[in-house]
């Protein structure tokens, strides 16, 4: 870590994979207002799975459960399936997006999002900003636990609220619902 014309400047390089030589750099700078600013840069490398997304999770309490966003909405959208989607500022709880589907997945995201506000009752809380436009979402679960449970029921009681800012995020599917990958243009 540095003072960097003022900013506090921290550098973490790590390895996401033991077996490949592939590196993902995070520089966060801390400025003197107290706002973030997260630099990512990711090294890549040939016969590479793909991602299904790329970019921040944050835990927050679980008292942090109101979200309003400027994007597409108010239903969750994905860079295949945002069409219904209007540009506005949007509201809504936490709990409130979890979909009734017969087997819990993916859910939540806000394609095309110029800034995220996670708020307590209180209206104290964070707000995240995009230089151009993210994916953002503020959910219960996180991926593993949601992949995990067969229904809604077997979700685990939530305890906090995870706050996902994506630079990247796949679509939701292919041409079926059953493990089809994402078509390459998402």
């Amino acid at each position: 870590s540095e003072i960097k014309d003022g900013n506090a400047v921290y550098s973490v390089k790590f390895k996401p994979f033991y077996d490949k030589e592939v590196f993902v750099t995070v520089v966060t700078t801390v400025f003197p207002d107290g706002s973030i600013k997260f630099d990512y840069e990711y090294s890549g490398a040939d016969n590479m799975p793909k991602f299904p997304c790329a970019g921040l999770m944050i835990s927050l309490k679980k008292e942090y459960s109101h979200l309003q966003w400027y994007g597409l909405g108010k239903e969750h959208t994905y860079c295949d399936k945002y069409l219904g989607g209007k540009i506005g500022i949007h509201s809504t709880d936490v709990e409130e997006q979890l979909p009734k589907y017969l087997r819990p997945q993916e859910y939540g995201n806000h394609y095309d999002t110029r800034w995220l506000k996670v708020y307590n009752d209180n209206d104290r809380g964070i707000i995240f900003k995009a230089e151009k436009t993210l994916d953002m979402s503020a959910i219960s679960y996180t991926p593993d636990e949601i992949e995990s449970a067969i229904t809604n029921t077997y979700l685990p009681t939530p305890y906090c609220t995870r706050v996902y800012v994506n630079g990247f995020m796949s679509g939701v599917g292919g041409d079926t619902s059953w493990g089809a990958p994402v078509h390459e243009e998402f």
